[in-house]
């Protein structure tokens, strides 16, 4: 790779971070899913300096979630329009995601570095995470340990992994599920990954560093409210959800639309026209086509181990969100995150469409696709009422 061609992960991340800071700008107050709860949940924390407990006045039901965002988000709101500071905090960890998202794909696909480019910039460009990043919430920074995570458990695919790898692992993954609970299945497929391998000694120091460093909430929650997640206790705060009626057309749509357009995102308050629709199941397409190539043509190119971690480990992720939407309640497939680093590798595939121009080409029309949705929606959002 030349001098020029170094500075490409450089250039895609400054887009990523000024795309970010257009839609933080941009998105009325409180239109995002969820913000006006877990902006009180900063603001909580920023007045009273200990943690919510629901049930107490005050307090909404996104204080069930982990506290470090809220940690390092609260005195972030103390500054002079703070609501928007804590807003580019998201905008900056969508930086984090795309940088580390380009290092975890070089990695896994070492010979072809074409694909972590490709793969970043998908990410970087994505309407969704874009939308998430510009508004206060904890998905992208839980997202950004997630994909650390699993560019630091690469060590422990080596044949005799230290135990200070292990525990640096742990470290992170403890960090990771003090900022959003539904990192889980990175956890727990780097774990099973160790066990597959017979490293029980591996598998030992990472879940015991990652308990020491987030096991402490777990506890809180017991205490407090008699189950490991807090979830019991949501109904304290007077909030109940709603029940929708699953079938395969709505799993189907709401995958699909949390990939590629932020609708959902902001309350449906806008809807896509035809045009759109077909734009997103393009992205779709191009997902599935990067996953077929990655498992045809790119099998014997990359690094199995890690490779099959990202797969295993979005695999999880889809599992988790399944089972809760079939046996306890709907929520969006956002709670899906851990799906993000296998669907960033499987649009960086579509590269390898074709090894000259054609494949550049591909990726360009997924980017384009990208940035037409992006300011479509952009335009419809901005002049919507804000909620908070």
């Amino acid at each position: 790779m030349n001098t020029d061609a170094r500075l490409w992960p450089s250039w895609v991340v400054l887009f990523a971070l000024l795309a970010g800071t257009v839609f933080a700008v941009v998105m009325p107050a409180g239109l995002p899913y969820d913000e006006p709860s877990h902006w009180s949940t900063v603001q909580y924390i920023a007045t009273h300096w200990t943690l919510p407990v629901m049930g107490d006045p005050g307090v909404t039901y996104e204080a069930q979630q982990a506290p470090l965002y809220y940690l390092m988000a609260a005195p972030l709101s103390l500054l002079p329009n703070g609501f928007l500071m804590v807003r580019l905090f998201g905008v900056v960890g969508h930086g984090v995601v795309v940088l580390l998202t380009w290092l975890l794909i070089r990695r896994a696909v070492p010979s072809i570095p074409a694909v972590a480019l490709a793969g970043a910039g998908f990410v970087a460009l994505n309407p969704v995470l874009l939308a998430i990043a510009g508004s206060v919430q904890n998905d992208t920074w839980a997202l950004a340990w997630g994909v650390a995570a699993l560019l630091s458990a690469a060590t422990l695919t080596a044949e005799h992994p230290s135990p200070r790898d292990a525990i640096v692992v742990g470290v992170v993954v403890g960090l990771m599920l003090l900022t959003k609970l539904s990192m889980l299945p990175v956890a727990v497929g780097i774990v099973i990954l160790l066990l597959i391998r017979r490293l029980f000694g591996a598998a030992g120091w990472l879940v015991l560093s990652a308990t020491l460093v987030s096991g402490w909430w777990f506890v809180r929650n017991v205490l407090l409210y008699g189950d490991l997640s807090g979830q019991s206790a949501v109904a304290r705060t007077g909030v109940s959800f709603p029940h929708t009626e699953l079938s395969a057309r709505y799993i189907a749509q709401s995958v699909l639309a949390y990939l590629t357009v932020p609708t959902e995102y902001v309350r449906n308050i806008v809807s896509a026209p035809p045009v759109v629709d077909v734009a997103a199941l393009m992205l779709g397409v191009a997902i599935a086509l990067g996953a077929a190539l990655l498992g045809l043509r790119l099998r014997k190119q990359v690094d199995g181990q890690l490779t099959g971690l990202v797969a295993g480990v979005g695999f999880l992720a889809v599992a988790a969100w399944l089972g809760q939407i079939l046996i306890a309640q709907p929520v969006s497939f956002r709670a899906a995150l851990g799906v993000w680093p296998l669907v960033a590798v499987c649009a960086g595939s579509v590269k390898t469409v074709s090894s000259r121009w054609y494949g550049w080409a591909a990726v360009g029309v997924v980017a384009a696709v990208q940035i037409a949705i992006m300011v479509w929606f952009l335009i419809s959002i901005a002049g919507q009422p804000t909620m908070l």
